[in-house]
């Protein structure tokens, strides 16, 4: 491995006297040279990590201690007009929701229409709900 670590950046042949053979020649010996370098990094990184943990006790790595919720009226996509445009809908809250980390959404049914006509086998808030868990999927 130390053989490796003083390998020197290849010289690159002339164009007059380059063949196929040259070339992927040259290639291997970037490559090697490529390897080595990150090689030696890599130890570099370990001997400090390893050195800084002998010294210093590690702690771990904690995420929030709360959740970050917003909730959701389910007659937002009565608006929509067709099937696809409630599905981009609920695919930019979903976005939305991802980019300003929101680790819940609560979608709460506030529609009067549904709640006295049950003939429709989707509510609003169940099409929101199914939309939304497919986009977490």
């Amino acid at each position: 491995m130390s053989d490796d670590t003083n390998i020197s950046r290849p010289i690159r042949p002339l164009k007059a006297s380059i063949s196929s053979t040259d070339w992927r020649r040259y290639k291997e010996q970037v490559r090697a040279w490529k390897n080595a370098r990150l090689q030696k990094q890599l130890d570099a990184e370990q001997k400090t990590s390893i050195s800084s943990n002998t010294t210093t006790s590690q702690q771990p790595i904690k995420g929030r201690s709360y959740t970050l919720s917003i909730a959701l009226p389910a007659s937002i996509l009565r608006n929509a007009q067709s099937n696809e445009l409630r599905t981009y809908l609920a695919g930019q809250i979903g976005r939305a929701a991802c980019v300003f980390n929101i680790d819940e959404i609560i979608v709460f049914d506030d529609d009067e229409i549904n709640e006295q006509i049950d003939t429709n086998p989707f509510s609003a808030s169940e099409q929101l709900i199914r939309l939304l868990e497919y986009l977490e999927w």
